[in-house]
């Protein structure tokens, strides 16, 4: 039996929530990135192209959680198991 490390949100929003502390790393890890980028692309004086190289980093960072996560969930939300 495969170990889930985020269990499926419940109500009106879709997500995940951690179910395990595999899953509790996981999400601290990517706040940790998403700081890190914003502290490198300094966005306090924020030019367009940092701008966008955060924006760019910020979706990438997501994608690769997310895809994660769904693989790590029970019932999946966002790629459906066949």
């Amino acid at each position: 039996m495969e170990k889930y490390w985020f269990k499926p949100r419940t109500g009106i929003s879709r997500g995940w929530t951690p179910a395990s502390w595999e899953g509790i790393i996981m999400t601290v890890v990517l706040v940790i990135l998403l700081i890190l980028s914003a502290v490198v692309f300094d966005l306090e004086h924020a030019t367009t192209k940092s701008g966008f190289g955060f924006f760019f980093t910020l979706i990438i960072l997501l994608l690769i959680f997310g895809y994660i996560a769904d693989k790590k969930t029970e019932n999946p939300v966002l790629f459906k198991r066949k």
